[in-house]
């Protein structure tokens, strides 16, 4: 854990990072993304001199891609909220009491009290 932990606290820095840099390239990549999904329908149904049978796997991997990013298209929101709250978080069990009762008027005049100090705050949940 002592090793491993720290590499979590990059990846995600990182993606913040990344999530900000790319922020404003999003229309263009979806329209990159909507281009390429229209020439991977072309190059897998195109009825020519192509010999070769089209697999299900194939097929699939399409087909799964192509509602990835209609539906990132259409409904951002939806897909930002299932993926912020829905399918990939975990609540505390209801039995849990809470670890620390957190008092912010108590953090800001602690906080402010030491302004010639460096000061970091860092906020961890076990869940």
């Amino acid at each position: 854990m002592a090793c491993c932990l720290p590499f979590g606290f990059a990846a995600a820095a990182g993606a913040v990072g990344l999530s900000a840099v790319f922020a404003p390239l999003r229309p263009w990549m979806l329209a990159i993304s909507g281009a390429l999904l229209i020439f991977g329908f072309w190059q897998l149904y195109r009825r020519g001199a192509a010999c070769q049978r089209r697999s299900r796997l194939s097929q699939g991997i399409f087909w799964v891609c192509a509602v990835l990013v209609l539906s990132m298209i259409l409904m951002p929101q939806v897909v930002a909220s299932l993926l912020a709250g829905g399918i990939f978080t975990h609540a505390a069990p209801a039995v849990q009491p809470p670890l620390a009762d957190l008092a912010i008027e108590t953090l800001k005049t602690e906080f402010n009290r030491s302004r010639d100090e460096y000061r970091v705050i860092a906020l961890l949940s076990p869940t």
